[in-house]
């Protein structure tokens, strides 16, 4: 009986061993005591960098694909940030956590060792899960009130229901913005199908009267060389078209010697020349006339 279980034993460690290295917990010796187990885990806690080389590089390369998977994401995440504080920076500026601070991350710390522990079903695992936590539990608890802590600022702090807030605003801003964008991308297309109806209307007024011009050019080739002369004027009967001169106002006919005729001829010459002072205002009259008579008959319909 003792051999058989001693079998069973060594060919239950190497599978503890490689479960041990997915959950990143340090390998477990062979049991040869409770406080020797103890001692191992504890000399393993403190030996931070003292990672196996497969677990290191599946740490690596999950560090590698981690920034891969959040491109992919399309919702807004914390992106992780590495600074190089200095030492002179951390012991004058750095303070240890007040006492209700310290509770409060023992408690966050306390909560989140059960929650580890209740996930894990084997009783067996569940032990051994146990111990490792609660060493590492008591040596944060112990470094907790001698660490220092950056100084508390609004721009390292983060306020989710600060930001919900802003996202909200945010969002009530873009429904109406997106509103009026789409009623002016569909009045711009509106617009472009008027300009274009418009472009194609003027295009074809542009061949049309091209066209028109071609004919026009063809008809006065074909027509009569008597058609082609210029119009002559119009003839009117003023004064400058029949050649009288307006200064000549004395003739030869009133010169007259007489002196009995002489205040007649006088008189007979200024109502000459108030009645041709009263023609040449109404110079222009008659085409005015003609001109109006011509407008009324195309305006109104012939009777």
């Amino acid at each position: 009986m003792r051999k058989e279980t001693t079998r069973r034993r060594r060919k239950v460690q190497p599978e503890i061993e490689e479960d041990d290295d997915e959950i990143s917990i340090a390998s477990p010796v062979p049991r040869k005591g409770k406080h020797q187990a103890a001692r191992a885990v504890v000399e393993d806690e403190d030996e931070i960098s003292a990672a196996p080389p497969a677990a290191r590089k599946r740490k690596q390369q999950e560090d590698e694909e981690e920034p891969r998977k959040r491109q992919e994401l399309d919702f807004a995440y914390l992106k992780p940030t590495i600074r190089k504080v200095p030492q002179e920076l951390i012991q004058s500026d750095w303070k240890r956590l007040p006492e209700p601070a310290q509770r409060r991350i023992q408690t966050i710390l306390l909560t989140a060792k059960r929650t580890a522990i209740n996930a894990v079903r084997d009783p067996r695992r569940r032990r051994e899960v146990q111990g490792v936590l609660d060493v590492m539990h008591r040596k944060l608890e112990k470094r907790l009130p001698r660490s220092p802590f950056p100084p508390f600022s609004k721009a390292g702090h983060f306020n989710l229901e600060e930001q919900m807030e802003r996202n909200r605003i945010l969002e009530a801003e873009q429904i109406p913005a997106e509103d009026s964008v789409k009623l002016l991308e569909e009045e711009i297309e509106r617009e472009e199908l008027r300009i274009e109806d418009k472009r194609q209307g003027l295009a074809d007024l542009e061949k049309n009267a091209k066209v028109f011009i071609q004919q026009q050019k063809k008809r006065a080739k074909a027509a009569h060389p008597l058609l082609n002369e210029t119009e002559v004027p119009a003839r009117h009967d003023d004064a400058d078209s029949i050649g009288l001169s307006k200064g000549r106002n004395k003739l030869h006919v009133f010169d007259e010697t007489d002196e009995d005729l002489a205040p007649l001829l006088s008189q007979f010459r200024s109502h000459l020349e108030s009645i041709q002072a009263n023609a040449s205002q109404l110079e222009g009259v008659g085409d005015a006339i003609a001109s109006a008579q011509a407008a009324l008959r195309t305006a109104l319909p012939s009777a």
